[in-house]
């Protein structure tokens, strides 16, 4: 009993000796404050719109998240200099649950000194990449690149007009009644499928107005001569400017493809009679 006695009250020194006081202590991290992204305007691009919803964010090669903007990432501090690495985020073929980042957006870096509990603003100005290839730049200030006549019944197309515009002073827009409730048009131009390096295509489009929207392309291979329609998305009606970006990898991944041009089909929601739809800075961009 003497023996117990003076055992257990040896074993508890042991134990608590082997825990240090900072054993259970939290990481303190560094704070980076990131918001307001914006695209650099340059001519060889088109207009500035975007919609970036999101960063991802990673420091020293190691993914940190994916995080809504406006956003304050907390990374671990180290007391020492770290690459901060950003990426553009976007909702894929504006679908809210497919986050992914814009691979036409080079990455944004930065070296930051992770100091705990230190709040650094990171300002961030997205541009396209120089490997970038714009087979589509549609502002309509001055020209519409859509006046190739899918459904063939010679009725309503598209039109430069000054009434509204996501930016500039003219957008492109169609106006459907009764007799044209569906209007489908193409790209005037006919593109010759060109080797993709990176497998990445995408349409971009800003758009707004009382109609759905199919966005997609008419592709040409050996065996089909007249073409196929293949609308990737369809787009709800929206009051207020939107942009969405389209993914159409697949597509033009097709091993026969040989040429296509973008493709739009324009309907009065069910249970309308009219409905007019605007759209401006139209690009298809690919590697």
């Amino acid at each position: 009993m003497n023996r117990l006695k003076y055992f257990f009250p040896a074993l508890l020194a042991i134990f608590f000796s082997g825990c240090g006081l900072n054993d259970n202590v939290a990481p303190v991290p560094t704070y980076l404050i990131i918001k307001d992204p914006k695209v650099l305007k340059v001519n060889s691009t088109g207009e500035d719109t975007h919609k970036i919803t999101d960063v991802w964010v990673y420091s020293d090669g190691q993914l940190q998240g994916i995080f809504p903007l406006p956003a304050k990432v907390p990374v671990i501090s180290t007391g020492e200099e770290s690459e901060i690495l950003i990426l553009a985020g976007i909702r894929k073929n504006g679908i809210l649950d497919e986050p992914a980042f814009y691979p036409f957006y080079k990455a944004i870096t930065a070296n930051v000194k992770l100091e705990p509990l230190k709040e650094i603003n990171i300002p961030i100005t997205f541009q396209y990449s120089e490997n970038c290839k714009f087979d589509v730049i549609a502002d309509f200030e001055q020209v519409n690149l859509f006046e190739f006549d899918l459904d063939l019944d010679g009725k309503a197309g598209l039109n430069l007009s000054a009434e509204d515009a996501s930016s500039g002073l003219k957008s492109g827009k169609i106006k459907l009644e009764n007799a044209n409730s569906v209007v489908e048009i193409g790209s005037t131009q006919l593109f010759e499928k060109l080797s993709i390096i990176s497998g990445n295509a995408y349409i971009e489009m800003d758009y707004k107005g009382q109609a759905e929207v199919g966005i997609g392309l008419v592709t040409y291979d050996d065996l089909n001569v007249a073409g196929m329609l293949q609308y990737k998305v369809v787009v709800v009606p929206r009051d207020k400017w939107n942009k969405i970006y389209v993914d159409i990898t697949d597509i033009l991944s097709a091993p026969r493809l040989r040429s296509y041009r973008l493709a739009f089909g324009f309907t009065v929601p069910a249970g309308k009679e009219t409905g007019e739809i605007y759209v401006d800075n139209i690009k298809l961009v690919r590697f």
